[in-house]
C-alpha cells in the first residue's frame, strides 16, 4: 500500500478503533460487515458503515389519508387520530431505496 493509499485509509482505520463497523464491498456489489481490516490497494470499496434512520408511521383503515413519517414515537402518538390502528417503527438506510 503506498502513502495515498494509507491516507485513503486513515478514516476507516480510526473508525474500526473506535468501535465503528467498517464495510467492504465485495465482488457482486454487496457491503459485508468486516471483522477486521487487512492492507488494501482499493480504499474506494470501504465504507464506514451508515447509522440506520428511524421513523414511526401511525397506521389506518384503507381508504384514509396516507401515514406520515414521525422523527419519534412521542411525536407520533401526539398526532394520531382515533381510528390508528397501530404505529409502527421503521429503520432503513440512508440511500436504500433510491434507484
Amino acid at each position: 500500500m503506498n502513502r495515498e493509499q494509507t491516507k485513503a485509509m486513515l478514516p476507516f482505520l480510526q473508525a474500526f478503533a473506535e468501535g465503528k463497523d467498517v464495510q467492504y464491498q465485495n465482488f457482486v456489489g454487496n457491503w459485508v460487515t468486516l471483522a477486521s481490516i487487512g492492507e488494501s490497494e482499493q480504499p474506494e470499496r470501504y465504507r464506514i458503515k451508515p447509522e440506520p434512520i428511524v421513523r414511526y408511521a401511525n397506521i389506518y383503515p384503507a381508504l384514509q389519508d396516507a401515514s406520515i413519517l414521525h422523527l419519534t414515537r412521542t411525536i407520533a402518538d401526539s398526532k394520531a387520530c382515533y381510528s390508528r390502528i397501530a404505529c409502527i417503527r421503521i429503520e432503513f438506510e440512508e440511500g436504500q431505496f433510491d434507484d
